[in-house]
């Protein structure tokens, strides 16, 4: 287990750089705008019209984090 970790930590130091960049910008990015935007989009607009000001505080903290 220890020398395969440190084989992996090796490879997985250049691999992890280059995937770790396109993956978490690219992934939760795109899935999280689009699924909130979407469903918060039809409903709170024809149903509820105060209700986009309060998603977008829940959005604004969840981006950073």
């Amino acid at each position: 287990m220890l020398k395969r970790n440190k084989a992996n930590v090796v490879n997985n130091t250049e691999v992890a750089e280059v995937k770790q960049t396109p993956t978490p910008s690219m992934t939760p990015e795109p899935m999280e705008v689009q699924t909130p935007v979407q469903k918060s989009t039809p409903k709170p607009t024809p149903t509820f019209k105060p209700e986009p000001t309060p998603q977008i505080n829940r959005k604004t903290p969840a981006f950073p984090y």
